[in-house]
């Protein structure tokens, strides 16, 4: 699941863009100060959106 995309992204923008968290504490790897693109928010909204849709239909078709 995508979420920790989704959340560098909400961060940059309710930070204004600019106030980017530091990452050199956490070593060359790190992946904190990398804003995601559109793109893939977009993915992580439809990846939202088909995984709610699938269990909708999985929970119609339970016999409760």
């Amino acid at each position: 699941m995508p979420a920790d995309a989704a959340y560098h992204r909400m961060v940059y923008e309710l930070m204004g863009g600019n106030a980017m968290p530091q990452t050199g504490y956490l070593g060359p790897l790190a992946t904190a100060g990398i804003v995601p693109s559109m793109g893939l928010i977009t993915y992580t909204v439809v990846y939202i959106v088909v995984a709610v849709g699938l269990g909708m239909v999985w929970f119609a078709r339970k016999d409760v």
